[in-house]
């Protein structure tokens, strides 16, 4: 199974005051390229956010982010450590409940763990946080959780597209 971690603020909600109206609080761009990546990997999303622990700001997941999402991609949440863990401590303890259950995963978010953290080099795409997840984010995003079998199926198709075959 191919796992998304996905991070909220900076990513799907940029930084801005209108958080009083749930329908603003999420950007419209950024899901659309969210959208993108569920529907290019076939990913499953566990959210690594701390909107996590708000049930309100879990609502406005569940009414506005959700249905717009393939039907069952949402799996859960990483677990909330005690003692205000890094969030990677939370997806490692999230990988030693599910064992063997990603294949391949994927972490979007816009703290750059590469720099901090035990997580390997290459899973992690860091958003720019006024501007949330963009094309080439989502590109990088999918080219992560689709790896090599997305690169072969590309060479196929466009050698098929030329008329030739490998």
């Amino acid at each position: 199974m191919k796992i998304l971690f996905l991070d909220i603020d900076g990513v799907i909600s940029r930084f801005r005051t209108d958080y009083g109206n749930p329908k603003a609080m999420l950007d419209e761009p950024c899901i659309r390229e969210l959208v993108r990546i569920c529907e290019a990997t076939g990913c499953k999303i566990v959210i690594s956010s701390t909107w996590k622990v708000a049930a309100s700001l879990m609502r406005v997941l569940e009414g506005e982010l959700f249905p717009r999402l393939p039907e069952g991609c949402v799996i859960g949440c990483t677990p909330t450590l005690p003692l205000q863990p890094f969030r990677e401590e939370e997806i490692d303890a999230w990988f030693a409940m599910n064992p063997g259950l990603a294949e391949r995963y994927a972490i979007i978010d816009d703290y750059d763990f590469e720099l901090k953290t035990y997580l390997p080099k290459g899973v992690c795409v860091i958003t720019e946080a006024n501007e949330g997840l963009t094309r080439a984010d989502a590109d990088k995003a999918i080219a992560i959780l689709n790896g090599a079998e997305q690169s072969a199926q590309n060479q196929t198709e466009t050698t098929a597209t030329n008329g030739t075959e490998t």
